[in-house]
């Protein structure tokens, strides 16, 4: 009789071990958050323009958004305090201002309180408004001050800034025999503006836009990809110059 009582002492505790163990298991949360984006999925933005965080939607089975615990991974290049561009000219971007081209990621990674994790990730692709500038270009140039003189044709890569919106750069500009300089230009809608630019180590050579005191050098087409300058250019032996350049998409 003995033996019986035992026997369901060991039946009675396995089942409620089993019992136990069952209910655990219902009770165990194993449901990761779900994570809905607000805003795009891709995000598209002009390079200097500011990064808003648009923010994430959240959901989970059992634990309320305040115990949930919320991570936001940003790499995108912005500035933390107001800065003038490193060129030393008065473009002011604010704090917030993208200054990179690029593809970046925002990643969010939510976790509860059980410790199931979820991510979501939104692209950020920042781009110099003049992009489909990056191109190569035939280029004639023309000496406005000795008509007499005549160049050949020559083509040139244009080059489009990586940090400052709307600014392209010419390579070996003009073409010049002697000198190897790299002129920027900024694009303000559909003028072409080269600022003074002085060149120290190649003989003091000066270069700026000669139709206006404000360096105007002059438009852009971009629907066909047409470019004309006109420009003063300066060193110690030669004197001033001035300069017509028409740059046409290869």
């Amino acid at each position: 009789m003995k033996r019986k009582e035992t026997f369901f002492s060991i039946l009675m505790l396995g089942l409620i071990f089993s019992a136990i163990s069952f209910q655990s298991c219902q009770d165990s949360d194993q449901v990761a958050p779900v994570i809905v984006l607000e805003g795009p999925e891709t995000l598209l933005l002009k390079l200097n323009e500011r990064y808003t965080e648009f923010g994430i939607s959240v959901y989970d089975n059992r634990d309320v958004n305040e115990d949930l615990t919320i991570e936001i991974i940003n790499n995108i290049d912005t500035l933390e305090e107001d800065y003038f561009n490193a060129y030393g000219e008065l473009i002011y971007m604010g704090v917030g201002a993208t200054i990179e081209v690029g593809e970046f990621t925002v990643e969010y990674i939510v976790t509860d309180k059980s410790g199931n994790e979820a991510t979501a990730t939104r692209l950020v692709i920042v781009e110099n408004e003049m992009s489909k500038f990056n191109r190569l270009f035939d280029v004639t140039k023309l000496n406005l001050t000795n008509p007499n003189v005549t160049y050949a044709d020559y083509q040139l890569e244009i080059e489009v800034d990586e940090n400052v919106n709307n600014r392209i750069w010419f390579p070996r500009f003009s073409n010049l025999q002697f000198f190897n300089i790299r002129v920027y230009a900024d694009i303000v809608d559909n003028d072409v503006i080269i600022p003074t630019q002085v060149f120290p180590d190649q003989n003091n050579y000066v270069v700026e836009g000669s139709e206006s005191a404000d360096g105007l050098a002059g438009t852009i087409s971009r629907s066909d990809y047409r470019i004309e300058i006109k420009y003063l250019a300066a060193n110690n032996t030669d004197g001033t110059q001035y300069f017509q350049e028409n740059f046409v998409k290869f």
